[in-house]
């Protein structure tokens, strides 16, 4: 199949398995159907005639103002991540806080100014250095769940995430890369006795919460995450 050409005309087409199919939001509805051919003109065609048919693209134009990130975020976190798991959740609201790395540093930005480019800068300043690579990874991975939800509303084209992931894994082929992708990077063992009798007295001073979860961690081995969603009965 030929690359998918530029144009208008063909923004709500994708290939999927050799076969073309238009999909838009439309009326509070997603549509999506098979254009039955690995054409582009002819799958373009298709995608006309449906809107013709249906009416779309026959209201006046209105030009819609794209808004900031910090705004459209918000929207996010409280339209589309009830369907999340709770720890997923939670993790959005901390990974997209007002005073984290992501609206910090892209906040004012409207979403449409945001590219793979200043991603790339962003990662340079609030990443290298001061933060691991998974951590940086879960921050993009946030961003890409508000740019999904702002193509899903059709208020941008595209996200700039997936080219951004690009120059990521380009720049993991290298041997800097590789090391700072490596799983135990960030592993940092207790090595003396006493000093994990000193972490589970402290925790054991703070409360009963503190106590278990620190007491969880170490024993059965659970993340902190996994500690949290921990459920009585």
């Amino acid at each position: 199949m030929k690359r998918k050409p530029s144009g208008p005309k063909y923004r709500n087409l994708t290939a999927r398995s050799g076969v073309i199919y238009y999909q838009r939001r439309f009326s509070g509805q997603r549509v999506r159907f098979s254009c039955e051919t690995n054409d582009w003109a002819e799958a373009a065609n298709v995608a006309r005639l449906y809107e013709e048919r249906k009416g779309i693209g026959r209201h006046p134009y209105i030009i819609v103002e794209v808004p900031a990130l910090r705004d459209f975020a918000a929207r996010y976190l409280e339209e589309d991540t009830a369907h999340l798991a709770t720890t997923t959740r939670e993790d959005r609201h901390r990974l997209l806080a007002e005073r984290g790395p992501v609206l910090s540093y892209f906040g004012p930005r409207r979403l449409d100014e945001i590219t793979a480019r200043s991603l790339r800068e962003w990662w340079g300043q609030e990443i290298e250095g001061s933060r691991s690579t998974k951590t940086g990874r879960e921050y993009t991975n946030a961003l890409a769940a508000v740019f999904s939800y702002a193509v899903d509303l059709d208020i941008v084209e595209s996200s700039p995430v997936p080219a951004f992931r690009e120059m990521l894994r380009r720049r993991s082929r290298t041997k800097r890369g590789r090391a700072e992708s490596e799983g135990g990077r960030e592993v940092r063992p207790i090595d003396r006795p006493e000093e994990l009798e000193r972490l589970v007295a402290s925790a054991r001073a703070e409360g009963p919460k503190a106590y278990v979860l620190v007491l969880l961690m170490l024993d059965a081995g659970l993340r902190l995450g996994e500690v949290i969603a921990v459920t009585w009965g």
